[in-house]
């Protein structure tokens, strides 16, 4: 598969995950805490953070370029 195509499939699961995370955590910090509310924001956490490490491998030639100025 292409980067190009890997970057959008990963990109609309970052939006998905992001908005999972931050509705969980409203969530949770206006006191609606429920176990399964709880299990849900942690375990999406971690799959925000592989989500981001997947998408910075993927732009890292990029990131050299524009902000490490390694070329």
């Amino acid at each position: 598969m292409e980067k190009a195509k890997k970057l959008k499939i990963i990109n609309i699961f970052l939006l998905i995950s992001f908005l999972i995370q931050a509705i969980s955590g409203m969530s949770l910090f206006f006191g609606r805490i429920t176990k399964i509310v709880n299990e849900i924001h942690e375990n999406n956490g971690i799959a925000l953070i592989i989500l981001v490490v997947m998408h910075l491998l993927l732009n890292w030639n990029w990131i050299k370029v524009n902000f490490l100025k390694l070329e």
